[in-house]
């Protein structure tokens, strides 16, 4: 199951002074959140989407170098090692997962921690809702990152395809794979589809009717995009000999 990484985030801050006796110590974040997200099929018409997320990166700490107390500046770089970083994420998906807390790991160490939630069975054509963030907080300093993610909004498309008669970008030997040119076989109310399918990869020779029910998991960020992305449209194509217009996934509109 590959993994598709759709966002990557980088913040860096240099957060308000933190009082230590008559000096100053900066803390710089360098901590990224990512999230990605691949489909389950159960075998029964419904999937499951696990969507990923993961917090990573590291700080540095620093007293401030006019800090008239020498020995504190010497006391502080020796001791700083032992200051500790608590990450956390925020990963919901359908209403299931919630805020977990990862491995604390010291202010100055590159960490990285992960997290999968599985939304439970999902139907084609049902949107769900994921919730993802992170932050880290520091023993000495309170809270060093924090970072919430635009709702995440996820779907399995279903779109039928229907062959032109038309192939290209054959490979292999003993068996060989073409894309076949298709256009999505869609009713009225459901034109154009969440999911347009253009080509579908499929074994070489492929007997008539050339039609396919095609499934995959589109994501994007409500409300700030209209369209969903798909990357891996066609990895659930299936034969089919239904020849006429079929209801497929129409969300295009953000209902």
């Amino acid at each position: 199951m590959r993994l598709r990484t759709i966002l990557f985030s980088l913040l860096l801050c240099l957060l308000p002074a933190v009082a230590h006796g008559q000096c100053q110590i900066y803390t710089n974040t360098y901590y990224t959140i990512s999230t990605s997200d691949a489909p389950l099929d159960n075998g029964n018409g419904t999937y499951d989407i696990i969507v990923t997320t993961t917090l990573a990166g590291s700080a540095t700490m620093n007293m401030d170098s006019t800090c008239p107390c020498t020995n504190c500046i010497t006391q502080f770089n020796n001791n700083k090692q032992n200051i500790t970083h608590f990450p956390y994420i925020t990963n919901t998906v359908n209403g299931v997962g919630g805020r977990t807390e990862g491995p604390t790991f010291c202010a100055e160490c590159y960490s990285s921690y992960q997290l999968s939630t599985d939304s439970g069975a999902v139907q084609p054509g049902q949107l769900i809702y994921a919730t993802i963030g992170g932050e880290v907080d520091c023993s000495s300093a309170g809270q060093v990152f924090s970072s919430l993610l635009p709702t995440l909004e996820l779907e399995i498309a279903y779109t039928r395809a229907k062959g032109m008669g038309t192939y290209s970008g054959c490979t292999g030997v003993a068996s060989v794979v073409c894309d076949y040119d298709t256009f999505s076989d869609c009713d009225a109310f459901s034109s154009p589809p969440d999911m347009p399918i253009s080509a579908v990869r499929a074994s070489f020779p492929q007997a008539p009717p050339l039609i396919w029910e095609c499934y995959g998991l589109g994501f994007r960020w409500y409300p700030y995009q209209t369209n969903f992305v798909f990357t891996n449209a066609t990895t659930y194509a299936i034969k089919s000999g239904l020849d006429f217009a079929a209801s497929c996934t129409k969300h295009a509109n953000g209902t």
